[in-house]
């Protein structure tokens, strides 16, 4: 009797074995995204650098397209007026400023003269635009100082003021020589301040490369542009950057290549979107159900298996046409795809293997 009731119970335990192993199903499935995120230019360019290529990991905010700005350069050294903001449209600012920069030259005053005071003699006729030249003022002798003759036009000439105490509108007698000789006076002219050099530009104003009222020397970026517009002056920068924490499945930009605002630039898979897809025929899809939980393994992650919990999030409504089986499996069977998020794995790779177990 004892023995008929071991013998009884041992089949219990492995019909309850075989029952159990009879609700739990395994399909192989393989790491893929189901979204895709398209960076778009905030503005037109050329494209300058690609910063990062497909396959790389990058968070939200990181650089990803460089493009080339146009730069404007100080033309003559002084101080610098600066007008608008990074994002302003620089037609706009010049239409309410006159300009986006303005540079007020180190020399302060011109002379705008004439031979017709010159002292007789042909050769003090002959003006020469760059020669140097000094400087006395007609009502007082006190105020002298120093000039370079900038333009030559007929008995007219134009002298940049470098250096001397004058005063605006003050009558000048010109000389070449430095003791002021009469011999050397070459003309008369009329002191007059030096309108401040303007500056503008196309597109939108990236940058401002110096400060308001700082001294710049002759060659010195002032500012940057961009063709085109902001959105609601909203000032990005010349780099295009990423718009979500993913990895970069493709770069749709080269080097030299010109964009338009609003142009697809690189597609990004999510880290949010990351997901097992797996063929499951339909036989096996009562073990998948929506919102079902299930282990997912990964047997080849760094030479180790590792296995994290999973839920079915969705089950497609359309049979997987892309289901290879062989001659002896080949049935009539349909597969559908079915989609399980599961736990943050680190290292973790697109494409990579996985296996999907129900749990019973």
């Amino acid at each position: 009797m004892k023995k008929c009731i071991a013998v009884l119970t041992a089949l219990c335990l492995l019909l309850a074995c075989a029952s159990a192993l009879a609700d739990s199903v395994s399909v192989n499935g393989k790491v893929v995204s189901t979204e895709k995120e398209i960076v778009t230019a905030p503005i037109g360019g050329t494209v300058s650098k690609i910063l990062s290529t497909a396959g790389t990991h990058v968070s939200a905010g990181d650089p990803l397209v460089t493009l080339d700005t146009t730069v404007v350069y100080a033309q003559e050294s002084g101080v610098v007026r600066l007008f608008g903001a990074p994002g302003d449209q620089t037609e706009s600012v010049a239409a309410r400023y006159g300009a986006v920069a303005y540079v007020e030259p180190d020399y302060t005053y011109t002379i705008s003269a004439s031979v017709k005071y010159a002292y007789d003699a042909e050769e003090n006729r002959l003006i020469h635009p760059g020669e140097a030249v000094y400087l006395k003022g007609y009502s007082d002798s006190k105020h002298t100082g120093r000039g370079t003759v900038t333009q030559v036009s007929g008995n007219n000439f134009t002298v940049e003021v470098s250096t001397g105490n004058f005063s605006s509108g003050e009558s000048v007698l010109v000389y070449r020589k430095s003791n002021y000789a009469v011999s050397s006076r070459i003309g008369r002219g009329s002191i007059a301040r030096t309108d401040p050099k303007a500056y503008t530009g196309e597109g939108s104003i990236v940058r401002f490369a110096v400060k308001n009222g700082a001294s710049v020397q002759k060659g010195d970026a002032l500012f940057e542009t961009l063709p085109g517009t902001f959105d609601h002056l909203n000032m990005t920068g010349n780099q295009i950057t990423s718009t979500v924490t993913g990895i970069i499945s493709a770069v749709s930009v080269t080097p030299g290549s010109v964009i338009e605002k609003g142009a697809g630039t690189v597609e990004i898979y999510p880290d949010s979107a990351m997901r097992i897809e797996a063929s499951v025929s339909e036989v096996n899809l009562r073990y998948f159900t929506l919102g079902s939980q299930v282990t997912v393994e990964f047997p080849y992650l760094q030479d180790e298996t590792v296995t994290v919990s999973g839920v079915v999030e969705r089950i497609s409504f359309l049979a997987d046409e892309a289901t290879e089986t062989t001659e002896e499996e080949s049935t009539d069977e349909a597969y559908y795809l079915v989609y399980i998020s599961f736990a943050s794995v680190p290292n973790i790779r697109y494409g990579m293997s996985a296996v999907v177990s129900s749990v019973p």
